[in-house]
Parts: structure tokens; sequence; C-alpha cells
């Protein structure tokens, strides 16, 4: 009886130890050191009587990722180009080699919710136009709730907006675990329709004036692991528009700006000549 109960009882407790079929253990990830590649675009776009003016800016980066406690983490640039819309339409080169080997630290209050980083203000303040460094950093460490979640369980979390001319706090997003097998699952998060103020000076003219915000999130997690492939976009609106620094003269027109990221987790062969400074392959 005994040698038949051992084995029974073991397997039972295999089974117990793991995830369920439809459940995921989100947790911060704090295992060894991580790299990622990160490519962004952003655009923005003012139309109407005083103007019609277009912008964009491509951005790739990679960048290593040392767990540091649960409440901070190092990360390091490994690579870093840009290249922004010239007058004529045409895409120009940025000079950003002398962001590699500069660091950061990211905050977690609480653990598994980046709310600051800080360090080098070469990095952080970059002049890369239309993308923030910061949010650009920021993006490696999706919110996660801390916790076992079924499928289609839900959390709110901030997540940082990616336009530095819009005011107020982070954005709340709404996440929620569309699908897992118990080791993986998607995960979904949106936040619709957010007011917004926004100041920009274009033109050699101020402009203000309050929009709607959405931004929508979609990602891929591996327990023990986090986040392996996550995407973002952003989109900001306003036909509001006011002039000058008092803001009470207004101006028909659109100010329209959009953001998309792809973060992903390298693997040992596309981490390849990274640390000798080359670029991350395709």
């Amino acid at each position: 009886m005994t040698r038949i109960l051992a084995p029974l009882a073991l397997a039972l407790l295999l089974l117990t130890s793991c995830a369920a079929p439809g459940s995921l253990a989100l947790e911060p990830a704090t295992e060894a050191p991580a790299v990622y590649r990160v490519s962004a675009q952003a655009a923005s776009e003012l139309s109407g009587a005083i103007s019609d003016r277009r912008g964009s800016t491509e951005l790739t980066a990679a960048f290593r990722v040392d767990p540091v406690s649960d409440s901070e983490a190092g990360v390091e640039v490994l690579y870093a180009a840009a290249s922004v819309e010239s007058p004529d339409g045409e895409m120009v080169a940025l000079d950003l080699d002398s962001l590699r080997g500069r660091r950061a630290t990211v905050e977690f209050r609480p653990p598994g919710v980046a709310t600051g980083v800080r360090g080098d203000e070469e990095l952080l303040e970059a002049g890369v136009p239309l993308i923030s460094m910061r949010e650009v950093i920021l993006s490696l460490f999706p919110a996660v709730p801390g916790e076992t979640m079924q499928r289609d369980d839900a959390w709110v979390a901030d997540t940082p907006v990616p336009f530095s001319n819009l005011s107020g706090p982070p954005a709340r997003l709404r996440y929620v675990l569309t699908g897992t097998d118990g080791s993986s699952g998607t995960v979904e998060g949106y936040a619709v329709s957010t007011g917004r103020n926004f100041v920009s000076e274009t033109a050699g003219e101020r402009l203000s004036g309050t929009g709607e915000l959405y931004i929508f999130f979609e990602g891929e997690y591996e327990a023990g692991t986090g986040y392996t492939r996550t995407e973002k976009e952003a989109e900001f609106y306003t036909h509001y528009i006011r002039l000058g620094s008092g803001g009470s003269n207004f101006a028909n027109g659109t100010v329209r700006m959009e953001y998309r990221s792809t973060v992903e987790r390298l693997n040992p062969v596309e981490q390849f000549g990274l640390d000798a400074g080359g670029e991350t392959p395709d």
C-alpha cells in the first residue's frame, strides 16, 4: 500500500505546485540579467488655418536589465539609433553613440509597478524629438499584479504617457489576462478616451488645448521569466486649439500625435555582438 501511495502523493504534490491550466502567476521578474530590444515610432501632425506641419521619429535601442532588488533594477544602454523626418520628408539619422554604456535605475513602488527612473541626465533627457527616453526605459517594465490570475481576470495599474507635452498623472490602464495555458499567457490593457491638456511650441507659436488620449497594450508573458514581448500604441487627438500664452485666442485646426513601440526580450543568439557595440540582428 505504501509503495503505491508514495508515487501518487508525489504526483499530487507536483500538480498542486503548478499553476492550473486556466491560471498564470503574474509576478515581477527577478531572474538573471536580461536584454531587450525596443523599436519605437512617433508622429505628430498639426493641420489648420495657422499651419500644416508633420514630423516623425524612429528609434531602435537595446538595453541590459540587471535586477537589484524588489524595488530597483539597473538599466544600461547597449545600442541606440534614431532618425527624424526632415521638412522635405527625408529621414535623417541622429547621432546617439554617446548614449552607449549610460545607465539608469528604475524604481518599483510597489514591487512589479515601475513608478520612476533616475540616473544619467544625458540619457534621460536625450534630444530625440517626439520620443521620451524616460518612457522608453519604463516600457521595459510593464505592470504585473504580483499574484496568480485566472483567465479573464483584470487589474488596474499606471503606465507612463508617451507624449511629453501632455500634462497630468500617468494613464490608468485596465489589464486583462486574455488567455493562458498555465505556463504562459497573453495580456491586454487599454485606457480609452482619457481627457488630457497639451502644450506645444510650433512654428514660433504657443499652442495649447484639451484632447482625448487612447492607449492600448498587448503582451506575451512567461511564468518565471516575465514579459517576452509587448506592444504599446497611443494616440492623442484634438480640434480644440488655443493660441498664445494667455490661451484666449482660438484657432481652427487639429493636432494628432501617434506612438507605437515594441519591446522584445532577446535570446543569447540575438544578443550576439551587443557587448562590442554592434547592432542587434534583425
